[in-house]
């Protein structure tokens, strides 16, 4: 029998108001929803996990379920895409929720003085990465490392527990399912204007996209990320979505410019990429919209903020040599497909501001 599988579509009427005060946000937040393509679309989180994604009521969870919300299965076996359920968390407005709770503790820094965006850090980073078949014999890794030197930075020390030979920003690990990295790592930031009105101009209107509707901010699959038709048909973004088309929109108007992957470091740390322009003063200045955005819909967008996002680099940012949608590490798995996980995180060093 094929599974059930509920669906919701982006429009139609609104949420209607009799709807209890305690779901509303919820339901509105699902009417609102662009969901997974089915072709990136996972259902491989059951309730419970659902449950404490959402951190809502079992009572929230029927409602979704009733209005609609992907999934497959009923009961016991009811299973939720990831992305659906995090993004109906992150316009929920619900606090309890991982995902908006997590976005929100990440841009607090935009409400902080504007000497704390760029003022030098230290971090305590530690970088997992393991091979998704249990039956992995070891095979071989190829690991960039993470490359602050581009905005100031350095790595003051890195360690792997593994055997390790590093060349050319690359580390290499052989016969190991599993690699661990630790060390302390330097960040700096700087102010940085655009000078470029046309590089200006493309930060503003993307912007603008995002605030009306235009484009809505998700999170989504990995792989629809790369799918141009996709996302342009859904008229979605994320921050790989973004940079890489607005890349295209900078290309197309003359201007030199780079995409980068990175991370964003604070209490609670996430990947991030962003545009780069090399601006009319021959530096090279992030063009990031996204992070503008986020600190607009979290009211956390201190005066000044938004305009430096527009060209300036916060300490915040880890940034590896490594282009958005490009992958970190490649993993040679002698049984699978080289599918691996990671986890990342990097602690504020005693002394920061």
């Amino acid at each position: 029998m094929a599974p059930q599988v509920g669906t919701v579509t982006h429009a139609g009427t609104a949420v209607p108001a009799a709807a209890d005060a305690a779901l509303q946000p919820w339901l509105q937040a699902l009417h609102d929803l662009v969901p997974m393509p089915e072709k990136y679309r996972r259902f491989e989180v059951d309730r419970a996990g659902a449950l404490a994604l959402l951190g809502c009521r079992d009572l929230v969870l029927d409602a979704l379920v009733a209005a609609g919300i992907p999934h497959s299965g009923s009961g016991g076996a009811v299973r939720f895409d990831y992305n659906d359920l995090a993004n109906v968390a992150l316009y929920s407005g619900a606090v309890t929720s991982v995902p908006f709770a997590g976005q929100r503790m990440m841009i607090r820094y935009a409400s902080a003085a504007p000497h704390t965006w760029t003022a030098p850090r230290s971090w305590d980073v530690e970088w997992r990465l393991s091979c998704r078949d249990e039956e992995c014999p070891g095979g071989q890794w190829r690991i960039a490392l993470p490359a602050p030197q581009v905005f100031g930075g350095r790595i003051d020390e890195l360690h792997c527990d593994q055997e390790s030979v590093t060349e050319g920003g690359v580390l290499t690990v052989t016969g190991s399912r599993a690699v661990r990295l630790t060390g302390r790592i330097s960040t700096a930031g700087r102010h940085t204007p655009l000078r470029s009105a046309v590089a200006r101009r493309l930060f503003d209107d993307t912007l603008a996209e995002l605030l009306d509707g235009r484009y809505r901010f998700q999170w989504m699959h990995p792989l629809l990320r790369l799918d141009r038709a996709a996302v342009e048909e859904a008229r979605i973004m994320d921050c790989t979505v973004c940079s890489l088309r607005m890349r295209r929109q900078a290309l197309a108007e003359g201007l030199t410019v780079r995409t980068r992957r990175g991370r964003f470091l604070g209490v609670l740390d996430a990947e991030h990429s962003w545009l780069e322009v090399l601006d009319e003063d021959d530096v090279w200045k992030p063009v990031d919209p996204v992070i503008a955005l986020l600190s607009i819909r979290h009211d956390r967008a201190q005066e000044g903020f938004v305009d430096f996002c527009a060209g300036s680099v916060p300490s915040r940012f880890l940034p590896w040599t490594v282009a958005a949608g490009e992958p970190l590490a490649e993993h040679r798995c002698p049984v699978g497909d080289g599918a691996w996980d990671n986890t990342f995180s990097g602690t504020a060093a005693k002394g920061n501001s």
